[in-house]
């Protein structure tokens, strides 16, 4: 007979053992997609990342958006935004020379140099 105190170890130990392939099949889902980051230029220093994101959602989907600042902690005018590869030429041509949060923005090509800011 098991006691109540094996019993509760043993739950514990198979719910860490689910945790733990959710966790592994999560990642292996995530590396699944191909990414790739473009520049974009002309940002209002005001401009948020989430701002960023959800004007970009509109058409493409976004996985992140980087907003260097910086030394008083405002924006430094330029982002990095990285969406999946087949939508890729799509932000291009939807958002490169148009205008948001009063300015127009310019998107290039990212290279794959770490930036240093």
């Amino acid at each position: 007979m098991i006691s109540s105190h094996s019993a509760s170890r043993m739950s514990l130990l198979n719910l860490a053992k689910r945790s733990f392939a959710a966790v592994r099949l999560s990642s292996e889902l995530r590396c699944t997609y191909a990414t790739r980051s473009f520049f974009v230029g002309n940002l209002a220093w005001a401009t948020t990342e989430d701002q960023l994101s959800s004007h970009f959602q509109r058409k493409v989907r976004v996985h992140s958006v980087k907003l260097p600042k910086d030394s008083l902690n405002r924006g430094r005018g330029f982002g990095f935004i990285e969406v999946e590869e087949e939508d890729y030429q799509k932000a291009f041509s939807e958002f490169n020379e148009t205008e948001f949060n009063g300015r127009l923005i310019h998107i290039k090509e990212a290279n794959n140099e770490k930036p240093t800011y």
